[in-house]
């Protein structure tokens, strides 16, 4: 925890507490703090869904769409600040730079922190193309179901041995192209 929270203080305990608590429903044990990030990634995607950039955003779903925007990036602001806490930045098991995912999870909170500091969004430029990695919010979800996770490791995993074979399938093409 940065090294300022003690692994018994109160904080950190009620941190790890939040992110360990279960309830049941329909009698089955769920992690409450999980699928409500969860919940929140998905609405949040809905919210990217109904997002028009070339509409007006003086409109009433525009300011909808940018006010539940906000919302999202506090709560996800949160439960980054949470596992920090709860887990640490470097050090020890649960720490927070330990899970590769959490990389993706960072870099998202980081574009809506920047994207929530004033003048950055009305802004154009740089700032605004920022925006567009909100887009890896859905993406999110990848590290909350296992098989999931798996399948994307194994596509990541496989990408050298089809650039291989895109690119022998591209040279055949190039000849091809080149005699006939």
């Amino acid at each position: 925890s940065l090294g300022l929270i003690h692994k018994d203080h109160a904080l950190r305990k009620g941190c790890c507490w939040l992110l360990e608590k279960e309830v049941t429903v329909y009698g089955v044990r769920v992690n409450a703090f999980d699928n409500f990030i969860l919940l929140c990634i998905i609405l949040s995607t809905a919210c990217m869904v109904i997002d028009n950039p070339l509409a007006d955003p003086g409109r009433f779903i525009g300011r909808l769409v940018a006010a539940a925007d906000q919302v999202f990036a506090v709560i996800f602001m949160v439960e980054m600040a949470i596992k920090l806490v709860a887990g640490g930045l470097l050090f020890g098991k649960d720490a927070y730079l330990r899970n590769p995912w959490n990389y993706l999870d960072g870099a998202v909170v980081a574009v809506s922190v920047i994207g929530m500091v004033p003048g950055t969004s009305a802004s154009g430029g740089f700032f605004k193309t920022l925006r567009i990695l909100r887009a890896f919010r859905p993406l999110r979800a990848i590290s909350r179901f296992e098989n999931l996770r798996i399948v994307v490791q194994t596509m990541f995993q496989s990408m050298p041995g089809l650039g291989t074979l895109v690119l022998v399938a591209l040279l055949f093409l190039l000849i091809f192209s080149l005699f006939f």
